[in-house]
């Protein structure tokens, strides 16, 4: 693998993150076909929500987190395939996505992938837990200190389901294992450890704007009632996919300009050229193959 090791200052790899970040955009609108995988995780995810208000039993709700995670994980792995089918210059197929031997291979990684994920969000969260029941026996409660917690430990659970889902690009596209795409992630992270931290941060800047804007034009449309619900429930939804869309491809570019700086989705995303020539661009419209 001949990967695009040249080292970068700060101001050069935050350009990085920047420009995958809007190239990220630039995808959806060629491909939308792209997020809609992430559909169906967020109405699975949103009924588990409802769910949890009347199941109390954490034998019971644990379980059923993990199957919404692990959706969530496998839900990237379709567009994956999708995006290696652009890379290999093709137009992107959900149909040909979900029935790829690939796809099938992947079942049992990702599961271990989710699995190891799930393990390190729950150690978090405990750890996150015994920070505030210590910060509780302060005079104030320990309330300002709490939503320091709550920023931190935050941001580093964020940090972990970007680091998963650049796990599955990498395991896709060198068609390897877990503990082998591991150590690939390990080197991507230290050619690139300020582009990844510059992306978490626009992702998450992103996803408040998308949710501002979503809420702001409903807002104008003067619903009253139970459209107001509606209308929130809408923003989040919006809010929460677009954020999510933008950590897997984010992950997904940077990892793919470290490791494959010639492919076509490296041109999409930086607009420009890198490495050697590259393969002409699918044209929309242009092949027969149905999106979905």
């Amino acid at each position: 693998m001949k990967g695009n090791t040249e080292k970068r200052g700060f101001f050069a790899s935050l350009g990085v993150a920047v420009e995958i970040a809007g190239g990220s955009l630039r995808l959806l609108r060629r491909y939308p076909v792209l997020v809609v995988p992430l559909i169906p995780v967020f109405l699975m995810a949103l009924g588990v929500e409802f769910g949890l208000l009347f199941v109390q039993a954490w034998y019971i709700a644990l379980p059923i987190i993990f199957v919404v995670a692990y959706e969530l994980m496998f839900s990237f792995v379709l567009s994956t395939s999708m995006l290696r089918q652009v890379h290999e210059g093709e137009k992107p197929s959900l149909v040909r996505a979900v029935t790829s031997p690939g796809t099938v291979r992947m079942i049992p990684k990702v599961f271990l992938l989710s699995l190891v994920w799930y393990a390190l969000v729950l150690i978090l969260v405990a750890v996150e837990m015994a920070v505030k029941a210590l910060l509780g026996r302060g005079k104030d409660g320990g309330e300002k200190g709490k939503g320091i917690v709550d920023g931190i430990f935050g941001t580093v659970a964020d940090a972990l389901r970007m680091l998963g889902f650049m796990m599955v690009p990498i395991m896709m596209f060198e068609e390897i294992g877990l503990g082998e795409g591991f150590k690939r992630l390990k080197t991507t992270l230290r050619e690139s450890p300020i582009s990844a931290l510059s992306g978490l941060a626009l992702t998450k800047v992103a996803t408040t704007l998308v949710s501002l804007v979503t809420w702001g034009v409903f807002q104008v449309m003067g619903l009253t009632g139970f459209w107001v619900g509606i209308a929130a429930l809408a923003a989040a939804g919006l809010g929460w996919m677009f954020s999510i869309y933008l950590e897997q491809l984010f992950a997904t570019g940077l990892y793919l300009y470290a490791a494959f700086p010639e492919s076509p989705i490296v041109g999409i995303l930086l607009e420009k050229h890198i490495g050697r020539e590259l393969p002409p661009l699918p044209v929309p419209g242009a092949a027969e193959q149905p999106l979905i």
